[in-house]
């Protein structure tokens, strides 16, 4: 019981990261097309 609540919070804790980087990665590409768009 306790090892499954212990994996099921890891996996929580592995797809916050994922969520996480993959919002940063996206905020970061958008700041580099609208950068990019204001330089032209």
């Amino acid at each position: 019981m306790g090892t499954l609540l212990l994996r099921q919070r890891s996996v929580c804790i592995i797809i916050i990261t994922i969520l996480y980087k993959y919002t940063f990665i996206f905020q970061f590409s958008l700041l580099f097309i609208i950068y990019s768009i204001n330089a032209h």
